[in-house]
């Protein structure tokens, strides 16, 4: 897991108080039920944060890697 914190924006206009961002590789276990895991990430995230405004975009892109 990598963590990336960023302030705000003046492109960002959700006015959300946190929004989370999350990439993964897409496999087909993943894409069948993203929209039930994106839902529970964001209660688990709002609840632990006792954040009202919260917002979650998953991110399943079909990729390629290589390194040396």
């Amino acid at each position: 897991m990598e963590l990336r914190f960023r302030p705000r924006g003046p492109f960002d206009v959700s006015g959300m108080d946190i929004v989370v961002e999350v990439r993964s590789k897409w496999f087909e276990s993943r894409a069948a039920n993203r929209q039930d895991r994106v839902d529970d990430l964001c209660k688990a995230i709002a609840d632990a944060c006792g954040l009202a405004d919260v917002g979650v975009y998953l991110n399943l892109p079909i990729a390629a890697w290589a390194q040396t």
